[in-house]
């Protein structure tokens, strides 16, 4: 006997047509685009400046080194997590609709919840805006 997908029921307000497919394919491809900037950013910004041993060392006199640094590492750590959050999240669904007796009911529809909610990628995405913003600010303020 076919295992059959746990059930989940499945409000109005998230109905897929046509429109819908679109919308959210052009919502992966920004997002995909915004956090692969991010993680670029948060990555080749202290790059960069490790690569410069004059401006390493201004900012390091000026004390303000460490507190870029951390500000760097938090606004990636933030894009890894979602990223993580969001993989587990699409591997649930996956799995629950694919191969049902893997997952439990409560999980899968936990994670098929957690799919639709688009304020977790929002607060993330904050932060690192934040983060990097304030490494910005430090940078200019110990090198000017």
């Amino acid at each position: 006997m076919e295992a059959k997908p746990p059930s989940y029921p499945t409000p109005a307000k998230y109905t897929v047509d046509e429109d819908a497919r679109e919308y959210r394919e052009g919502y992966r491809e920004y997002n995909s685009v915004l956090r692969s900037w991010f993680i670029a950013f948060g990555i080749g910004g202290p790059a960069l400046l490790l690569t410069q041993p004059d401006i390493l060392e201004k900012l390091t006199d000026q004390g303000a080194a460490r507190g870029i640094t951390l500000l760097f590492l938090l606004g990636v750590a933030s894009q890894v997590f979602v990223a993580l959050a969001n993989k587990l999240a699409c591997w649930y669904c996956y799995v629950g609709r694919t191969a049902p007796a893997r997952v439990s009911e409560g999980l899968y529809n936990f994670m098929r919840w957690f799919s639709y909610q688009m304020w977790v990628d929002a607060i993330c995405d904050t932060i690192s805006l934040i983060a990097f913003l304030g490494a910005i600010g430090l940078l200019f303020r110990a090198l000017t």
